[in-house]
C-alpha cells in the first residue's frame, strides 16, 4: 500500500520487472542472460518482452556490416588458398 503524498514508481519491487527485463533486452544483453537472471525459459521472455524491443533492426544491420569485412577477408584467404 503507497502512502498518501507519496510519488512511487510501483507499489510492490516486482511492479518493477517488466521495465527492468525490456531495458536489459534493449541495452543489448543476451536473451538467455536475461532469461536467466528473470528464473524464465528463452521462448517465455521473448513471447512476452519481444515486442518491448527497439532499434533492435537498426543495431544488428549495423553488427552485420561491421562483420562483413571480417567475412570478405575470410573468404579471400579461403579462396586464395583454394586456387594454390
Amino acid at each position: 500500500m503507497r502512502l498518501p503524498g507519496t510519488d512511487a514508481l510501483a507499489e510492490r519491487p516486482y511492479d518493477l520487472r517488466p521495465a527492468r527485463l525490456s531495458a536489459w533486452l534493449n541495452a543489448g544483453v543476451n536473451p538467455p542472460q536475461v532469461a536467466e537472471w528473470a528464473d524464465n525459459s528463452v521462448p517465455v521472455l521473448l513471447r512476452v518482452y519481444a515486442k518491448c524491443l527497439t532499434g533492435s533492426e537498426q543495431s544488428a544491420l549495423k553488427r552485420i556490416e561491421q562483420a562483413e569485412p571480417d567475412l570478405r577477408s575470410s573468404q579471400n584467404r579461403i579462396s586464395r588458398l583454394a586456387a594454390e
